[in-house]
């Protein structure tokens, strides 16, 4: 299969390339999984959900629930400058080809920055993203989008597709999450995590504990065992 985009020489900015995470997994004899991720902060990447199988398990620290994000630990901590989609912005998406070495590009034009899309599940709410007209496609996924202008990340690709724009039928349109959702699906995933670290904690805790003793949590004085 021909890889999507374009080659890319190099990055828009020094910043984007360091906060650049190319991802891939031998998942069959015969093909391989490709995708991206980029730094959004400290020790923190972000990519497209569906990108799982291409991350350690061992470094996810959650995905969205409503959204197609997935978040995962990284040792990278210089976080690219960031921004928000405007309308009629040139940007240039980066993705990844047959290999974590071929750096692929395709650059467009947004061309709506608010367009719903078909929630993840019947009680999830309705996705919101931004759309942009490139010649992205397979391995883009979970790549970031970046303002031609200023070099700001912009958003965090997730999907495309082709011909079902009635304004722009021949476009391929490729689907974002602007930053300001991928921060807010972040601050969820990390409450949950938070959550479920002080339920095991708690659990722990009580493991710990004689099956007969009470932990006084309003004494600053450990009790005194009497001698027998």
């Amino acid at each position: 299969m021909a890889p999507s985009g374009q080659p890319a020489r190099q990055f828009r900015s020094a910043a984007i390339a360091h906060g650049y995470i190319p991802l891939q997994h031998n998942l069959y004899l015969l093909w391989e999984g490709v995708g991206a991720a980029t730094v959004i902060a400290p020790g923190i990447a972000a990519t497209a959900a569906h990108n799982a199988n291409l991350i350690d398990l061992h470094r996810v620290i959650g995905r969205s629930r409503r959204y197609d994000l997935m978040f995962f630990s990284t040792t990278q901590r210089g976080v690219p400058p960031l921004g928000e989609p405007r309308l009629g912005e040139r940007v240039i998406a980066y993705g990844q080809g047959l290999s974590r070495t071929d750096l692929r590009e395709a650059t467009g034009v947004v061309r709506y920055t608010q367009a719903d899309v078909l929630p993840r599940c019947p009680s999830c709410p309705v996705q919101q993203a931004f759309v942009y007209a490139a010649q992205g496609g397979k391995g883009f996924s979970g790549g970031p989008v970046v303002a031609a202008t200023s070099g700001r990340i912009v958003g965090i690709t997730f999907g495309f597709r082709n011909g079902l724009d009635d304004r722009h039928p021949k476009a391929r349109l490729m689907y974002a999450y602007a930053m300001k959702r991928v921060f807010r699906e972040l601050k969820r995933v990390l409450a949950r995590a938070a959550k479920r670290q002080r339920t095991r904690d708690h659990a722990t805790l009580s493991l710990a504990l004689p099956q007969d003793k009470m932990l006084d949590l309003g004494s600053e004085h450990a009790p005194v065992r009497r001698k027998p």
